[in-house]
């Protein structure tokens, strides 16, 4: 069976290591978008919620913006979303 170029590029470890990083940040946004739709919540609406404006949300849910937010400003993105943020620390190795 012939490896696809997705799979050969996942054995390499700085690949799969900033792939799986990039997949876990989308799925952060992916959540917010999910939120904000089952709220009904425009991104205005949401901004005006949060006190900031609609430029400010775009920035924050659209290419890798979620990664350059502070965690405070994610908390409270989530509190207003009726939601709570959960961290936890893994080890690497759980990560594959």
């Amino acid at each position: 069976m012939c490896e696809t170029l997705f799979e050969k590029e996942m054995n390499n470890p700085e690949f799969k290591e900033m792939f799986e990083q990039a997949r876990r940040e989308l799925d952060l946004e992916i959540q917010f978008f999910e939120a904000l739709k089952k709220k009904n919540l425009t991104y205005e609406d949401f901004a005006k919620k949060l006190g900031t404006s609609r430029s400010n949300i775009c920035r924050d849910l659209k290419g890798k913006g979620i990664q350059k937010a502070s965690l405070n400003r994610i908390k409270k993105m989530a509190e207003i979303l009726d939601m709570d943020l959960v961290i936890k620390l893994v080890p690497k190795e759980q990560m594959v």
